[in-house]
C-alpha cells in the first residue's frame, strides 16, 4: 500500500497570490478614507441617498485605477453596497428620512 504525503506546496498551474504594491495599498487606503468621508461630510444640495451613492461611486473608481481588490471584486462589492445602502430593502432609511423621496421616488422602486 502507497501511503500518500500530503503538501502544501500549490499545483503549479495555480498562481501564488502577490502582496498588495504601494499602489494597491494606497489606493486601498485611500477608497476606504473617500468613502467614509463622502458618508459622513454633508454635500450641499444633495439628498442622503445621493451622498451614499456618490461614495459608492467614488470608492468603485478609485478601486477600478488602482486595483487593490480584482475588477471583478469591485463590481460586486458596488452592488452590494448599493443594496445595503440604497435599496429599499436597505437595513438604514434609503430616503434619509425625506417625505418627499418617499412620495416621489420609491413608488417607482416597486413598480417593477
Amino acid at each position: 500500500m502507497t501511503k500518500l504525503r500530503r503538501t502544501t506546496q500549490l499545483p503549479r498551474n495555480v498562481a501564488k497570490p502577490k502582496p498588495l504594491g504601494t499602489k494597491e495599498l494606497i489606493g486601498l487606503i485611500l477608497g476606504t478614507v473617500v468613502f467614509i468621508a463622502t458618508l459622513i461630510i454633508d454635500v450641499p444640495n444633495l439628498a442622503e441617498p445621493g451622498e451614499r451613492m456618490l461614495a459608492i461611486f467614488l470608492i468603485a473608481i478609485i478601486f477600478w485605477i488602482t486595483e487593490p481588490i480584482p475588477l471583478t471584486a469591485t463590481a460586486v462589492l458596488v452592488i452590494a453596497l448599493e443594496v445595503l445602502l440604497v435599496s429599499t430593502a436597505a437595513p438604514i432609511d434609503p430616503t434619509g428620512g425625506d417625505s418627499t423621496l418617499e412620495r416621489y421616488i420609491l413608488p417607482y422602486a416597486y413598480a417593477a
